[in-house]
């Protein structure tokens, strides 16, 4: 469950530097029918797989989250590219 947090938490990353607000909801619906099928094909219960969807959906937004808040690094290396130090002769 642990590697499934932490893989939902890397895709919300991914999602959230490369795409807006609007592809959470589809990135949602997909992982409740991920869970949801393994969740059956494992044998798990109802309770275990409704806690295995809020633990995946959590992560995710989280993983969206700090990648939506954090400065872009790309950007930083450009800016500190563009600057010219003066030389001395």
């Amino acid at each position: 469950m642990t590697i499934a947090a932490f893989a939902c938490f890397t895709a919300g990353m991914l999602l959230g530097t490369w795409f807006r607000v609007a592809i959470l909801l589809p990135a949602m619906l997909l992982t409740i029918a991920v869970t949801l099928s393994f969740g059956v094909l494992s044998g798990q219960s109802a309770s275990g797989m409704i806690f295995c969807q809020i633990l995946a959906l959590t992560a995710l937004q989280m993983g969206y989250l700090t990648a939506a808040l954090l400065p872009p690094r790309s950007a930083r290396k450009i800016y500190q590219s563009d600057r010219v130090l003066p030389t001395r002769r």
